[in-house]
């Protein structure tokens, strides 16, 4: 029901032009995972300028137990995330603080962030949205699956 409520409002917050858009739903199993092994990283990229013609860049991830995202940005974009699995230790300009399913995230645009996933056993797993999209397209260079 959660995800359900997370997936209405993500819709809702979508540029008007996808909903001109011929494509107007993306099912989960109708497009890749991209893999960064070196990262223990799987990101789905759901929906996106390309796929619906939304501004928003919604993508689901999941990371194995130790994964560390280093310090970066992205400019210009906000991102939001919702934990469905696990817990993640995530810093945002400077402040740390912790993440467990059923939060959510907000990362301002331009905020320097990193995160590390906790635990030993349970992989973290989240929706992200990117506000406006773009840095989501990133993953797509990574290894289709």
């Amino acid at each position: 029901m959660k995800l359900a409520c997370v997936a209405m409002i993500l819709l809702l917050a979508a540029d008007a032009s996808a909903q001109t858009s011929p494509r107007l739903i993306v099912q989960r199993d109708s497009v890749p995972t991209y893999v960064n092994e070196a990262r223990n990283i799987g990101m789905t990229v759901l929906l996106d300028k390309a796929s619906v013609g939304s501004d928003v860049g919604v993508s689901i991830g999941t990371f194995l137990p130790g994964t560390v995202v280093p310090e970066h940005v992205h400019a210009g974009s906000a991102e939001i995330m919702y934990v469905l699995n696990g817990e993640v230790e995530v810093t945002i300009n400077g402040r740390t603080i912790v993440a467990r399913a059923g939060s959510a995230v907000y990362v301002p645009a331009d905020a320097p962030h990193s995160a590390r996933v906790l635990g030993s056993i349970e992989p973290f797993k989240m929706v992200q949205v990117y506000a406006p999209g773009g840095p989501e397209q990133r993953f797509k260079a990574w290894k289709p699956q």
